[in-house]
């Protein structure tokens, strides 16, 4: 009996893919906001949620006053949070408010860049099981369970980069530079989309798809010109991430020269192997090209990072460097058994997470106050 069962859902889960898929996807992010309940409160305050709030209330246009008296940040701080997030999250503000708009607009990119991973895998023929590749892409890493549940730009980048190569194995270089240009105002590490297809296009000699592909940084530029005239500071962008923090430094791995210099020297073995693993990931790849340009050249920025968080910039190349790159191993029956077994601790993680990285209570008011008045 059981086995019918399990036979029948297997078919209709193959009959009609994509609903599995959008299923899968809806269930994953149910599953990590569970135990927080409606209306998700402690998820909304979850960072960088709250500053995208601020952003989708105001497209920068907020004075030094107002800033620092909702987040007792300066105001150039939120050059760092890009506009199509928070354009997505005004739209949805009229739903149910900005709060949940916030998590909806993480919720509906989710389940668009599953979909879309799906379409990639199964017109490339990368994997062995498109939806068994996309069902782990759902819930692996553990870290990107909590970015695709919480306010984050993750999925919507995926959109824009699942898209683009989808717009690249058809070789339509306008709509490949649409969605770098899309990529690029919603994660700073967006831009580097646009060096990666350069070298593709360069590489098979498509002059013209390059001019298309130099001119998707028209929307940066554009960015640079709108903080210039809200901010006051067109590099505001740039000012912060670099000059203030100094998050990209040399020479490579300074990360873990320096965790291994301090007390907390552990978390140098992490860094470690993070860096091999997503490494070796990525040199698997070699024979698919557009996804080892892309991972190499997100792998070669992330090890020149000096930032704790590496697990969250890795996240980028997760679906390719972890998940298409070790296909063979990952669809052997072990390791789905493994992943079964696992799951309930990558829920664990990702539930204890969501309570550590959160805005004070105070601050979260204000900016409630701020934009629902």
């Amino acid at each position: 009996m059981l086995a019918r069962v399990a036979r029948a859902l297997g078919d209709a889960m193959h009959r009609w893919p994509r609903v599995t898929v959008a299923l899968t996807a809806l269930l994953s992010s149910a599953l990590a906001a569970l135990p927080f309940g409606y209306p998700f409160r402690l998820l909304s305050r979850f960072l960088d949620g709250p500053f995208y709030i601020v952003v989708a209330k105001t497209f920068y246009a907020i004075s030094a006053s107002d800033a620092t008296a909702v987040t007792g940040l300066d105001r150039t701080y939120y050059a760092s949070h890009l506009p199509l997030y928070p354009a997505l999250v005004r739209l949805l503000a009229p739903l149910a408010g900005y709060a949940p708009g916030l998590l909806l607009a993480t919720l509906l990119t989710f389940v668009a860049s599953a979909l879309l991973f799906h379409e990639l895998l199964a017109r490339t023929r990368w994997v062995r099981s498109p939806l068994w590749t996309t069902a782990l892409y759902c819930v692996l890493p553990p870290r990107w369970v909590v970015y695709h549940t919480a306010g984050a730009t993750e999925p919507l980048l995926f959109c824009c980069l699942f898209a683009s190569l989808l717009a690249w194995e058809q070789r339509r270089a306008p709509l490949v530079a649409l969605c770098v240009c899309l990529a690029s105002l919603t994660r700073v590490t967006g831009i580097l989309l646009l060096p990666a297809y350069a070298l593709l296009f360069a590489l098979e000699r498509d002059w013209r798809a390059l001019r298309w592909i130099a001119a998707s940084g028209l929307g940066l530029v554009l960015l640079c010109a709108w903080h210039h005239v809200q901010l006051g500071d067109a590099l505001a962008l740039l000012r912060y991430n670099q000059g203030k923090l100094g998050i990209v430094r040399w020479p490579p791995g300074s990360l873990l020269l320096a965790s291994a210099a301090t007390p907390a020297y552990q978390t140098s073995e992490y860094y470690l192997l993070t860096y091999l693993l997503y490494g070796m990931g990525t040199l698997y790849l070699w024979d698919r090209r557009p996804l080892f340009v892309i991972s190499a050249i997100y792998y070669t920025f992330t090890v020149l990072l000096f930032h704790a968080d590496i697990g969250r910039f890795f996240l980028t190349i997760a679906p390719f460097a972890l998940l298409v790159a070790f296909d063979r191993v990952l669809c052997e029956r072990p390791a789905r058994l493994a992943v079964l077994l696992a799951l309930p601790f990558v829920y664990a993680y990702a539930w204890g997470y969501f309570q550590q990285n959160l805005l004070s209570d105070y601050y979260y008011e204000k900016i409630m106050i701020f934009v629902e008045p």
